[in-house]
């Protein structure tokens, strides 16, 4: 991985290290819809939803359309299926027996 990419690959992850974009990660997942039906879906106003879903376009893993005066967001095709490995990762991780440090 050369230091182009290592950047990239940081920014995702930076763009998704955050309890509530993951739940919108995790949203979006399900298909397409319209801003403020995400907003509503994680008990944000339009305003904080468009401003982590600027952080999600800005690591390149979100695709939006506008169709009139609404503005739809899905999450980037080419990213989905990382995206599902890594929060699939982290619920394993939470589910999981904690374990001591002589296991770690």
């Amino acid at each position: 991985m050369n230091e182009t990419q290592a950047m990239k690959a940081a920014a995702g992850i930076q763009a998704i290290s955050n309890a509530v974009r993951i739940r919108m990660i995790q949203i979006m997942l399900q298909g397409e819809l319209q801003v403020g039906d995400l907003a509503a879906k994680v008990g944000l106003s339009q305003s904080a939803t468009s401003q982590h879903l600027q952080k999600f376009k800005r690591a390149g893993l979100l695709v939006q359309r506008k169709d009139k005066q609404w503005r739809y967001c899905a999450i980037e095709p080419k990213r989905v299926e990382i995206l599902k490995r890594l929060i699939s990762a982290g619920e394993e991780r939470v589910t999981a027996s904690p374990r001591t440090p002589a296991q770690a």
